[in-house]
């Protein structure tokens, strides 16, 4: 009887401790989900137009990382092959564009914006690309720059994102799928 009652004191101390626990492995991987993906995007001087991100590129360089934060510094063409890995979650990115100075000015998301003198980020998205040869997803942010969207941007991205699942292609060798 009273090894009985010393098991279920045990037990009912035990159980605080369990929920705590419990509670602090949920907590922790729910914010896994969402955390923060910090990168930093230079694009050319006077750049407009469609830019990719595409990601696991085993022959290129990782970016620099300055203030804890990658430095994608993106190409004339739009576009820019790291060997950094995607990884879902919450974005916190900040775009910048090269200026008559030589140094950066920072470019705003799209958010209602009026001034139509400046431009903008338009339409980011991750898209990723997969080819029944190697069962893999490849892993593309895309977005425009530009002062406004209209149709004829429709045309031109769906151009674009072709150019891009064609390069994914011809280059599966040196860029890393992800198994989902």
């Amino acid at each position: 009887m009273k090894k009985k009652s010393r098991l279920l004191r045990s037990l009912q101390c035990l159980l605080p401790v369990s929920a705590l626990l419990i509670t602090a492995l949920v907590a922790l991987s729910s914010t896994s989900l969402y955390d923060s993906n910090k990168a930093d995007y230079y694009l050319p001087k006077h750049y407009q137009g469609e830019v990719a991100i595409i990601y696991g590129c085993s022959t290129c360089a990782n970016p620099q990382v300055q203030n804890g934060r990658p430095r994608l510094v993106i190409p004339d063409s739009g576009i820019l092959l790291t060997k950094m890995t995607y990884k879902a979650g919450h974005p916190e990115e900040h775009f910048f564009m090269k200026n008559n100075a030589g140094t950066y000015t920072a470019v705003e998301p799209y958010m209602w914006q009026t001034d139509t003198s400046k431009k903008y980020i338009f339409f980011e998205r991750v898209m990723n690309f997969g080819y029944a040869k190697d069962s893999l997803n490849y892993y593309v942010t895309f977005f425009y720059v530009g002062k406004k969207l209209d149709s004829a941007s429709d045309k031109s991205r769906a151009l674009f994102e072709d150019r891009v699942n064609e390069l994914i292609k011809k280059n599966r060798d040196r860029i890393k799928g992800a198994r989902d």
